[in-house]
């Protein structure tokens, strides 16, 4: 499996800090057409935000029409959220999605076109992890040491092939299980490494990877000294410590709303 992904891989999305300062506010005053486009955009945003929060499918918002200047305004304005992740595509090309302070509103950078997209989760990483292959290659025999990985990889195994038509998420906390050495190097090649790697700070330190196989993530805590309490294998869809609540959105689409009142006026 991989270790903890560097923070700084997520270095072309960082905008800067979220709070307005006075400095920009004369900024915006001293160029209006940057406080327009920006504006538009964020009036864009927040409607979109408003119709996810009411059960519309997911919205995606193009940024062509911005130069540099409104782009860098705008991700001050959005400013970054709990969800941080990498997706390593297969011609070695890398693209990134970073969450902004308004759970829900999404900054999508894929192969070098930044987008906004509202949903609980962005559309990419569900597009990548259907790509992979469905169901796991269980071993026959296994090696001496092995105890209790295959019973674990045949109830993962029957999860990723049941959630295809049931929807059903399974988690498996392989803290919780007297797991041996070998038994983990044999559940770490099978469910192998895959595309996706994702930070999230909203449910404490938590990194979720991809695996090689449909529906299959890995999903681990840490404490604030950066070691392991929960170690898991979760079958179903992007994982619920990533995905951004209804009812966040909604919150957001108001949030919104009282920043763009503020800055614009």
């Amino acid at each position: 499996m991989v270790g903890p992904l560097p923070m700084d891989a997520f270095a072309a999305l960082r905008p800067g800090p979220g709070a307005v300062t006075d400095a920009l506010e004369t900024a915006w005053r001293e160029t209006p057409a940057v406080a327009q486009a920006v504006q538009a955009v964020l009036a864009e945003a927040r409607q979109a935000l408003t119709a996810v929060a009411d059960g519309a499918a997911a919205i995606t918002i193009t940024l062509d029409q911005l130069d540099a200047p409104s782009q860098t305004l705008l991700g001050e304005v959005l400013g970054e959220g709990e969800v941080k992740a990498l997706i390593r595509r297969p011609d070695g090309g890398e693209d990134r999605v970073q969450e902004s302070v308004m759970p829900g509103l999404w900054r999508v950078l894929c192969d070098g076109v930044q987008t906004l997209e509202i949903a609980e989760v962005p559309s990419l990483l569900r597009a990548v992890m259907a790509a992979q292959p469905l169901g796991l290659d269980i071993p026959d025999l296994l090696p001496d040491g092995a105890m209790n990985v295959k019973s674990v990889l045949l109830e993962l195994d029957a999860a990723t092939r049941a959630y295809e038509t049931t929807g059903r998420e399974v988690e498996v906390n392989l803290t919780l299980l007297p797991m041996t050495p070998v038994d983990m190097e044999v559940l770490d090649r099978a469910i192998g490494v895959g595309p996706i790697s994702i930070v999230s700070l909203g449910y404490g330190n938590c990194r979720v990877d991809a695996c090689a196989r449909r529906h299959l993530w890995t999903v681990r805590y840490y404490n604030t000294e950066d070691t392991q309490i929960l170690n898991a294998v979760f079958a179903g869809d992007v994982p619920v410590s990533v995905r951004a609540t209804l009812e966040d959105i909604g919150e957001a689409a108001e949030r919104l709303g009282e920043i763009t009142a503020s800055l614009f006026h």
